[in-house]
């Protein structure tokens, strides 16, 4: 089964092919605001680096949110339009899943910060306990037990707060966790985005909306 990773959520531009389970290409690329550029030319490199095209996938999995409005559109729309060519399922995955099965944690609190809002879920392994939810500080820690590790990007900074739980940095999702563990799910589980806030690019208050 080859499956093709993609994930345009954060602050990066990441793509990963995996072949049954092993990794025949990955890489990944900071541009916070490149993404709708890059995204397309680093597909094409990885199917050309992979020897493969496009029709041999056998699926797509990106990412869904929390993160960047904009990046979650950009990789959503991508992964979509593929899909739709070629004819394969999409399936999308939250951002704090992916943390939190790349952690190998048996009890794992995955944290993203974005625009002032922190977005966490709580995970047992592979099972969801709290979905993902958004909260304006990392207070909700102290209704979990110290037994959990706090994983993601915001984990470090979580844990200046809340110092009895332990740590796995972790600045960006890895491509090819996120296409091996997408080879195991549903392909009834669509790609939707997970924004769980408004829009990044907001109106500036003292400018005027064009009227119809």
């Amino acid at each position: 089964m080859l499956i093709l990773g993609l994930d345009t959520a954060l602050e990066h531009c990441s793509v990963a092919i995996s072949k049954n389970g092993e990794q025949i290409y990955s890489a990944s690329l900071h541009g916070p605001n490149s993404q709708a550029e890059e995204i397309a030319p680093m597909v094409e490199r990885a199917m050309a680096q992979a020897q493969i095209a496009a029709k041999d996938l056998s699926r797509i999995i990106v990412t869904t949110g929390p993160g960047s409005f904009t990046g979650v559109r950009v990789g959503l729309a991508f992964a979509k339009s593929l899909a739709l060519a070629i004819a394969v399922p999409c399936i999308g995955v939250s951002t704090l899943e992916v943390f939190a099965m790349q952690s190998a944690a048996a009890k794992a609190i995955p944290l993203i910060s974005v625009a002032g809002s922190v977005f966490y879920a709580v995970y047992e392994g592979r099972k969801e306990i709290v979905v993902p939810t958004r909260a304006t500080d990392f207070s909700f820690l102290e209704k979990h037990e110290n037994d959990f590790v706090l994983v993601g990007p915001a984990a470090i900074k979580a844990q200046e707060f809340y110092p009895q739980f332990g740590v796995i940095n972790q600045a960006e999702i890895n491509p090819f966790v996120l296409a091996s563990y997408g080879a195991h799910l549903p392909i009834s589980q669509k790609a939707e985005p997970l924004y769980l806030r408004g829009a990044d690019a907001k109106l500036w208050k003292g400018a005027r909306r064009e009227q119809d």
